[in-house]
């Protein structure tokens, strides 16, 4: 392209001064005027072969990068893009949700790390520290936040150079429907702007900021208890499915199978094999975040049937774990033919309680 450019501008110079100096001279040696329509004939070539040789390799590059698209199907083969390395990295940050959704949301954080930092690219690692410690959920990061922090500053300084430019490019907001594509690089910061930043919105309330995520199975319990990031649902040397809740070794029933009426008047679940079952609770968009008495739950510990107690719902208000009844699963606050707010707080009909909406 440059040769080009300078071929060009020659060429501009050589036929507009000899014309003018011929002009100016009103020389009438065809010779001279036929030297010099020659020299600028052979600029003139030369300059369209330039530009034909810059269009072929500008073709050949697009091809190689969709050649290379093809054959690395995942993101994490390349190695080239600093959003690549940065989700190939951080996978274990997501840990509690499920596959699909945990890469959605490790999308939707390191996109809006680029996005906050489009115009610090020079001091990226800085700011995708400050931004991650901002946006960072708090419920499903199974490394602490401040440690996650230090770790995404922490890979972007590896890839540095020892004069301190990135070796890595930067590449289009990765898609969060497509978490392991490659994406081109940017020819402007302005282009990392170019992402939703809504595409993944929270479903349950025990997570706030980026990464909350639907809740993967394995760390739900039967009572809607989150299990300890390290130790999720399982047998653990016993017949049926438990997890620990806390570091203080409570612990809480898992199901094996579907949390429904299944013919019952109240929810259940299996737990074991052995056909063993428990109570459940089984709430859904954003439901069984707050008391009767509108009052917001324990992020751990949210509207459910708790432990031993399954007479009715119920959850932890606080860490000195104060606390109160709930509204079911599907049963709104309201008046119900009725001059006060109330709701059943367990599949029962005597099992009712007043409650608040504000």
């Amino acid at each position: 392209k440059t040769f080009t450019t300078f071929f060009k501008k020659n060429l501009q110079l050589v036929c507009i001064s000899r014309t003018k100096y011929f002009k100016y001279r009103k020389s009438s040696s065809p010779w001279k005027l036929k030297m010099l329509f020659t020299r600028c004939l052979h600029l003139l070539v030369l300059a369209f072969c330039m530009q034909l040789l810059y269009a072929n390799l500008q073709d050949q590059v697009i091809d190689d990068y969709t050649t290379a698209t093809k054959v690395n199907e995942n993101i994490c083969n390349s190695g080239s893009s600093i959003q690549g390395y940065l989700y190939c990295n951080l996978k274990d940050i997501t840990c509690c949700a499920d596959s699909f959704h945990a890469d959605k949301a490790l999308v939707g954080l390191i996109n809006d790390i680029m996005k906050q930092c489009s115009s610090q690219l020079q001091n990226l690692a800085e700011c995708a520290k400050e931004t991650a410690l901002e946006q960072l959920g708090f419920a499903c990061a199974c490394i602490d936040r401040q440690n996650v922090t230090n770790q995404i500053q922490s890979l972007i300084e590896k890839m540095k150079s020892a004069s301190g430019r990135l070796l890595y490019y930067v590449s289009m907001p990765l898609d969060p429907n497509h978490p392991g594509a490659i994406q081109p690089p940017i020819s402007s910061p302005r282009q990392l702007l170019q992402t939703n930043t809504s595409v993944f919105n929270c479903k349950d309330g025990r997570q706030e900021g980026t990464l909350c995520s639907y809740w993967s199975a394995k760390y739900i319990t039967a009572g809607n208890t989150v299990c300890r990031a390290d130790y999720p649902c399982g047998t653990h040397g016993y017949s049926y499915n438990w997890c620990y809740t806390d570091h203080s070794n409570n612990w809480e029933y898992c199901c094996t199978g579907k949390c429904d009426y299944q013919g019952e008047h109240y929810r259940w679940c299996y737990t074991s094999p052995s056909k063993h079952w428990e109570y459940c609770g089984s709430y859904s968009e954003g439901k069984g975040l707050a008391n009767v008495k509108n009052e917001e739950c324990l992020d751990t510990y949210m509207c459910g049937k708790h432990g031993s107690y399954t007479y009715k719902y119920w959850c932890y208000t606080d860490v000195r774990r104060n606390w109160d009844y709930c509204c079911a699963p599907g049963m709104d606050c309201t008046k119900h033919s009725q001059s006060y707010l109330w709701c059943y707080s367990g599949e029962y009909n005597n099992r009712w309680d007043y409650c608040k909406t504000c």
